[in-house]
């Protein structure tokens, strides 16, 4: 039996001090995950750069670097710029399609609970490292809202069938974030049909408290018994 421990890629947030904040949400999952998993967060890139291709080449680099099945983590614009990095290296993806038009109603958006969105028979690529599940925190949605409208911020029309099929995928809100409205996360779920959906509080960064994400994990992807008794964590 492989003793590697499971690798969970976390990609953090943008803006001004985005990676301090959520390295108190990478440090709550390892806690929370425990012995047999690994987290890894890179350091990103300052995001006064042009466009964003260098956050999605580090975050291409920090895939291929991980032990399949990977789990992958993303914080606010750390999970939009996660779910296009995934959507870029699906093979035959070689360049984004125009941005779609946002989705302006969702019904059945979930409480305090889990619910999943009906299953179409879209066909999904498979990604080339092996993604065994894909957790999105509190991600903005392109054109959710006038704030979070502006060029350059898109995803392809067709992002459902780009992400692997061995991936799970999880979108997660806050019903009190005071950043990016609970709606976005519905957004998404209306654009990923496969997607599981949760909803906790503690505002924009669900009061540095992942054990919800945590919890999810561990019931998703077995863990492993380490080599060594704890992992932890890593910075880039």
């Amino acid at each position: 039996m492989d003793a590697r421990p499971v690798d969970v890629v976390f990609v953090h947030g943008a803006g001004e001090g985005a990676f301090d904040a959520d390295s108190l949400l990478a440090d709550s999952l390892a806690r929370r995950l425990g012995a047999g998993y690994s987290v890894t967060m890179p350091r990103l890139p300052a995001d006064d750069d042009s466009d964003d291709s260098g956050w999605l080449r580090m975050i291409d680099q920090a895939i291929a670097a991980a032990h399949p099945p990977v789990v992958l983590v993303g914080h606010s614009a750390g999970g939009y710029l996660l779910l296009k990095a995934l959507a870029r290296r699906a093979p035959g993806a070689s360049a984004l399609d125009e941005p779609r038009a946002p989705v302006t109603d969702v019904p059945g958006a979930s409480a305090l609970d889990e619910s999943r969105a009906p299953v179409t028979d879209a066909p999904v690529t498979d990604a080339p490292a092996s993604v065994a599940l894909v957790a999105v925190i509190a991600a903005p949605y392109p054109g959710g809202d006038p704030d979070w409208t502006f060029d350059g911020f898109d995803l392809p029309a067709d992002l459902a069938t780009r992400l692997p099929r061995s991936a799970e995928i999880l979108l997660y809100a806050s019903e009190d974030d005071e950043v990016v409205p609970v709606a976005h996360r519905d957004l998404y779920a209306a654009a990923l049909p496969r997607a599981v959906t949760r909803t906790t509080t503690g505002g924009h960064q669900l009061g540095d408290d992942l054990s919800l994400v945590a919890a999810d994990i561990r019931a998703r992807v077995p863990r492993r018994r380490p080599r060594h008794p704890s992992p932890g964590r890593t910075l880039r």
